[in-house]
C-alpha cells in the first residue's frame, strides 16, 4: 500500500468512525485556521483570503452532506 492509498483508508476510517459531515466540519475549522496562522504571521492577504474562501467552501460540502446525512 502506497502513501496515498494509506491515507485515504485512514480517511475513510474517521469517516466511518464519525461521519462526513464532521470530517468536513474539522477541514473548514483547520482550513479557518490556516487562514488566520497566515495572516496573523506572515501578514499575507492574499494567502489567507484563498484559505477562507476554501474554509468557507468546505462548510458548504459539510451542509450538504448534514442533510444527507453522510
Amino acid at each position: 500500500m502506497d502513501k496515498v492509498e494509506k491515507l485515504a483508508y485512514e480517511i475513510e476510517s474517521m469517516v466511518d468512525r464519525n461521519s462526513m459531515a464532521r470530517v468536513l466540519d474539522l477541514l473548514a475549522i483547520m482550513c479557518a485556521m490556516k487562514a488566520e496562522h497566515i495572516q496573523s504571521s506572515w501578514g499575507d492577504r492574499n494567502l489567507a483570503k484563498a484559505w477562507t474562501q476554501l474554509a468557507e467552501k468546505v462548510a458548504k460540502a459539510c451542509e450538504f452532506a448534514e442533510r444527507q446525512n453522510l
